[in-house]
C-alpha cells in the first residue's frame, strides 16, 4: 500500500516491511533449482532399475543396466577377496614368526661355543708353579687391587664375634591383578584394589603386597602397598597366541608373576569386590597347601559351578572324552566326573612349581578342538587343579560380578567421575568400600534398550571375530596333523 513518496520512491507500510523480511532467501531457491535436474535423474534411474529387475534379463533396453550391475558386483567381490587374502597372509606370517620365536627359545649355542664355557677343574690353575712362584703371583694380584675394590669387600669377622642380628620383616602376602584393554577394566581394577586396601588400612596391616600387571601404570592407585608392573602392548599381543585368545594373556602373566615374585600368591580378576582379608587361605597356601603331613595340597578358585554333563558344558564333556589319551599322558583325571570352577580367583600353594606351564599347555591343546573357546582357560585350570589339589572356594573373601560386566563399569565411571581429584587415597578407599552395587539397579540397567543394543552389537562383533578364529584353528589343526 502506497501512502506517498519519500525521495522519489513510494513509501511502504510496516506490514510490507515485515512481509519482505519473511521471504525465502534467494540462495535456497537457487539451490533447490540447481538440484532439481539431479533429483530428476536419480528418479528416472530408480524407475529404470525397477523396470529392469522386474523385466526379462534379455530385454535389449536393460543390457547396460545388467552390465553395470555385473561390473559393480565383480569389483566388490574382488575387493573382498583382496581383503581376505591380505588377512590370510598376515596371519600366516604371524604364525611363522610365532614358530620362529618358539624355535629360538629352545635354541642352545653350538658345541664349540659351549665347550669354551665348560668348567675344566684344575686345568684353570697353573699347578706346575712352585710355592715361591705361587706366593709371588698372589702378592702381585693383591697389590693390583684398587682402593675402591677394597671398600667393596665383605668385612671379615673375628672368630668369636657374633653375627649381626637379622632384620625380620612381616611375610608379604601377594595379591596379583591383570589390568588392560580399556578404561572400564582400569576402573574395575581400581575399585577392587581399593576395597582391599580399605580392609588392610582399617586393620593397620602391612603384610600384603598388591601387584598390578598393566599396560597403563598411571591408572593404578598410588600407595606403599600397591606396586604396578608395566606390560608392553607387544607383550600383550604376543601373549594372546596365534588364535588371539584373550584369556591366554592371564596365563602368561601368572607365569611371569611366579618367576618375579614366587609362590604362594592369589590372583584375582578385576571385576571383583573384596569382602574379607584372606588370612586363612594364605595360611594354608604358605604351608605348601597341606593342612597336615601327607594331605592333598589346597588350591583356591572363586566358586564351584557344577559337574560337566549333558546339560552343563556338554561340548567340554565331549572334548575331555576325546582327549582321554592326552589326559593320561599329562597325568590328569582321565575319566568323569569332571568339575568346573570359576577362575576369577586362582590361589596357588608354594609347592606348585610349573603349574602355569602345564595349564598353558592344556589350554593351547584344547582351544584348537572346540568352538566355545571363551572358557577354555577356566576348563584347563579346573581339570589340572582338581587332578592335583583339593580345590576350595574363595567366595567368603571376594564377590565376583562377572554376570554384570557391562553394567557395573557404567556405575563405576559415574562414581569415580563424581569424586574430587585431590581426594586422599585413604578416603577414596573408604568411599569404594561403601559404594553399593545393588542387584536391582544392575538389573534395571540390563533391561534398558541401550544396554540390550550394546549386548547385541557385542554379540555380532564377537560372532564375526569367532569366524576368523575358526579359520585359524582349522589351519593349525592341519599343521598339527
Amino acid at each position: 500500500m502506497i501512502r506517498g513518496r519519500v525521495g522519489g520512491r513510494p513509501e511502504r507500510t510496516d506490514y510490507d516491511n515485515v512481509n519482505r523480511n519473511h521471504q525465502t532467501p534467494n540462495f535456497i531457491v537457487g539451490t533447490v533449482r540447481l538440484l532439481e535436474p539431479y533429483w530428476e535423474y536419480l528418479r528416472r534411474l530408480a524407475t529404470y532399475a525397477q523396470f529392469c529387475v522386474e523385466a526379462d534379463m534379455h530385454v535389449p533396453v536393460c543390457r547396460d543396466f545388467w552390465m553395470a550391475t555385473s561390473v559393480f558386483s565383480f569389483s566388490i567381490a574382488m575387493l573382498l577377496v583382496l581383503i581376505m587374502t591380505r588377512r590370510a597372509i598376515t596371519e600366516r606370517l604371524e604364525l611363522y614368526r610365532h614358530r620362529k620365536r618358539l624355535e629360538a627359545r629352545a635354541m642352545v649355542a653350538e658345541p664349540g661355543i659351549m665347550k669354551q664355557h665348560i668348567w675344566r677343574g684344575d686345568e684353570a690353575i697353573g699347578v706346575d708353579l712352585s710355592h715361591e712362584e705361587l706366593a709371588a703371583e698372589i702378592r702381585k694380584t693383591i697389590r693390583s687391587k684398587s682402593p675402591s675394590s677394597r671398600e667393596n669387600e665383605v668385612p671379615r669377622f673375628e672368630m668369636n664375634a657374633k653375627p649381626p642380628p637379622e632384620k625380620r620383616t612381616p611375610m608379604q602376602h601377594k595379591i596379583i591383578y591383570l589390568s588392560h584393554g580399556g578404561q572400564k577394566f582400569y576402573d574395575q581394577t581400581r575399585f577392587s584394589v581399593l576395597t582391599l586396601l580399605d580392609l588392610l588400612l582399617k586393620q593397620e596391616r602391612n603384610d600384603f603386597r598388591i601387584v598390578i600387571f598393566t599396560d597403563r601404570p598411571e591408572q593404578s592407585p598410588a600407595h606403599d602397598l600397591i606396586r604396578s608392573v608395566r606390560v608392553t602392548p607387544g607383550e600383550l599381543k604376543r601373549f594372546r597366541g596365534p588364535l588371539e585368545f584373550i584369556h591366554r594373556v592371564k596365563l602368561e602373566i601368572l607365569r611371569r608373576a611366579e618367576a618375579d615374585f614366587g609362590l604362594p600368591f592369589i590372583y584375582v580378576d578385576c571385576d571383583t569386590r573384596w569382602l574379607n582379608i584372606p588370612d586363612e587361605p594364605f595360611k594354608l597356601l604358605a604351608d605348601g597347601g597341606r593342612q597336615q603331613s601327607g594331605a592333598v595340597p589346597v588350591f583356591y578358585m572363586h566358586k564351584f559351578e557344577g559337574t560337566m554333563g549333558a546339560d552343563f558344558y556338554p561340548n567340554y564333556l565331549r572334548l575331555l572324552q576325546q582327549k582321554r589319551n592326552k589326559l593320561v599322558e599329562w597325568k590328569l583325571r582321565a575319566d568323569p566326573p569332571w568339575t568346573m570352577w570359576n577362575s576369577g580367583t586362582i590361589g596357588v600353594p608354594s609347592g606348585a612349581a610349573r603349574l602355569f606351564d602345564d595349564v598353558l599347555e592344556v589350554t593351547d591343546d584344547f582351544i584348537l578342538d572346540v568352538r566355545q573357546r571363551i572358557f577354555v582357560e577356566q576348563l584347563a585350570f579346573s581339570v589340572v587343579a582338581s587332578s592335583r589339589f583339593q580345590v576350595r572356594p574363595f567366595e567368603e573373601c571376594l564377590a565376583h560380578y562377572w554376570n554384570y560386566g557391562s553394567e557395573v563399569p557404567i556405575l563405576l565411571r559415574r562414581f569415580f567421575g563424581s569424586l574430587p581429584r585431590d581426594l586422599p587415597i585413604e578416603k577414596l578407599a573408604e568411599r569404594c568400600a561403601r559404594f553399593p552395587l545393588d542387584r536391582s539397579n544392575l538389573e534395571k540397567l540390563q533391561s534398558l534398550r541401550s544396554s540390550r543394543f550394546r549386548r547385541w552389537r557385542a554379540k555380532v562383533r564377537n560372532s564375526l571375530f569367532k569366524r576368523k578364529i575358526d579359520l585359524k584353528a582349522f589351519w593349525l589343526r592341519r599343521r598339527r596333523v
